[in-house]
Order: structure tokens, then sequence, then C-alpha cells
């Protein structure tokens, strides 16, 4: 039985690669989608500014520590009202803005 890692994030979030190096897996994450909304005004950009790689630490898997190699997308916010030229995009609430671990992860962790 296939499973398929896209059912496990949110449908914005696809996987590029899967790789298993020693005791880690590394699985590259993208966007789907073309535009994203600048959190301060709300108003929607397809303009990307630029891009960068987030690395970020999730639930393990048989014993093997994860890593999600998340590609994110700067993005300008064309409107005159709003300060914020550039913003990052979201994804979900998966993974907040600078953190370092998954949501999921971080309750595992506390509740142990």
């Amino acid at each position: 039985m296939e499973i398929r890692l896209s059912s496990f994030y949110p449908p914005c979030i696809k996987t590029k690669s899967v790789e298993i190096v020693s005791n880690f897996i590394y699985i590259e994450l993208y966007a789907n989608q073309d535009s994203s909304i600048c959190q301060l005004c709300r108003g929607i950009s397809h303009r990307i500014h630029s891009r960068y790689k987030r690395e970020i630490m999730d639930l393990p898997i048989f014993g093997y520590t994860v890593y999600l190699k998340i590609l994110c997308r700067k993005f300008f916010c064309d409107r005159k009202e709003c300060s914020r030229k550039i913003f990052t995009e979201r994804f979900g609430r998966l993974i907040k803005a600078y953190a370092r671990q998954t949501d999921r992860l971080i309750k595992l962790i506390t509740s142990l």
C-alpha cells in the first residue's frame, strides 16, 4: 500500500522529493499556489520578490529524524496603503513564522 505524503501536509504544500541519509529523512516541500496574502493588509500578491529555504524538524518516523526542507517565497505587497512592501508566504498551522519545529512536534515534546 502506497502512502502519499501530501495527505500529511496542508493542500497548499506539495512534495518535491524525499531523501534518506543515515538516520535522517529529508522531505523537500514547496507551495503550489501562484499567489500569497499579505499578513498586514490581507491583499493578494502574485509578484515574487525572492526565494529561500527553511529547514524545520517534524515528527520522527520509525526512528528516523525528519527534516522538512521548504522552499519559501517572498512576495511584493503592491497596495499603496500598506506599510509592508515585502512579505513571506505562510504555510497554515503546520509551520509558524520563524519556527524551527512543526506544531505537532512541539505538542509531542510538551506532552512527554
